[in-house]
């Protein structure tokens, strides 16, 4: 049995709650969040006991209480974090961004390495069944090769943090999964509040460009004054076109200027199956289906969108880095 601490409560809990009584061969047995009453609040969730503000504090007082550790933050500091929790021989499931830059990724992928533990990023996405057919329709070439890939990308306030280019890196593994590769060339333009900063943008629109010709158009929008999220992605391929859209689980409804999505929920099936892959790569001693070599390659795209945006002009990869053209 797998026992699994949940570090980033105020996220995740809900989510994992629901299907942690569905898990075979793990278990949750600790949680931390630098908020207490969410820490206690999950746990009860859980019906577990250990609590604690911090990793640093899990491992000082609950070491011997889990095994893996699941994190789950709306921030960048997520490499340091993986570091630790290498340090301390356990197990690691990171939601995107692995880290905020690449020698940060470096790092905790090195950590693992060096301490014989699991890596795992975490990307639901790719685990949900629409996406999927995709990814499957390209595979067997009912689609054939990609051409030109569109993701919608609109989400609440609530629980935004780092900044744009970072909160979009599960829609860049997205296209990058779907191509099977990374992308060639990279151009991004945001805009944001001013009292926000320079990277912090509300709205971010990222292009993507393959080396077999095809193409990626991200847009990313925080919706101030929503609490719906809306996804849609259309994947046209040169034998036909695939489309997986949120209205069908629910419906837009426009008023005063702001979108809302009544929704009908995606359901737990995709978080199961990632918690799944992961408890199974432990146990099989194997790499996971999405290791730290794929969260790493999103945060070079994503360092690569940032460079545009502050400089208004695309980048292409050159020699293994991107550059400005």
């Amino acid at each position: 049995m797998i026992r699994l601490a949940l570090m980033g409560c105020d996220r995740a809990s809900a989510r994992y709650s629901g299907v942690a009584g569905r898990l075979r061969k793990a278990a949750f047995t600790a949680v931390a969040d630098p908020d207490p009453d969410a820490a206690r609040e999950a746990a009860a969730g859980l019906g577990i006991s250990v609590t604690a503000e911090t990793l640093d504090d899990l491992l000082a007082r609950g070491h011997d209480a889990f095994d893996a550790v699941l994190i789950d933050l709306p921030d960048t500091c997520n490499g340091v974090l993986v570091e630790k929790a290498a340090r301390a021989g356990k197990h690691v499931l990171v939601e995107m961004p692995l880290a905020h830059s690449t020698p940060a990724a470096d790092a905790a992928i090195a950590a693992c390495r060096s301490a014989g533990v699991c890596l795992m990023v975490g990307q639901a996405m790719r685990f949900m069944e629409c996406h999927r057919a995709v990814k499957d329709g390209l595979a067997s070439g009912k689609l054939g090769p990609p051409g030109a890939l569109r993701i919608h990308d609109w989400v609440p306030p609530a629980g935004v943090g780092g900044t744009a280019a970072h909160r979009v890196a599960r829609d860049i593994d997205l296209a990058c999964w779907l191509f099977g590769g990374l992308p060639i060339s990279v151009y991004a333009a945001g805009v944001h509040a001013p009292e926000t900063g320079p990277d912090s943008h509300d709205y971010v629109q990222v292009h993507l460009g393959f080396s077999d010709g095809g193409m990626a158009l991200i847009d990313r929008a925080t919706l101030s004054g929503s609490e719906s999220a809306y996804f849609s992605l259309t994947m046209v391929g040169s034998r036909g076109a695939a489309y997986v859209d949120d209205h069908h689980n629910a419906q837009l409804m426009y008023g005063d200027g702001h979108p809302v999505a009544l929704e009908g929920g995606h359901g737990s099936g995709h978080v199961l199956a990632q918690l799944k892959e992961f408890v199974d790569a432990i146990e099989e001693g194997r790499e996971p289906a999405i290791t730290g070599a794929d969260g790493r390659a999103t945060v070079r795209v994503a360092e690569a969108a940032v460079a545009s945006m502050r400089s208004g002009r695309a980048v292409r990869l050159n020699g293994g880095r991107y550059e400005r053209v």
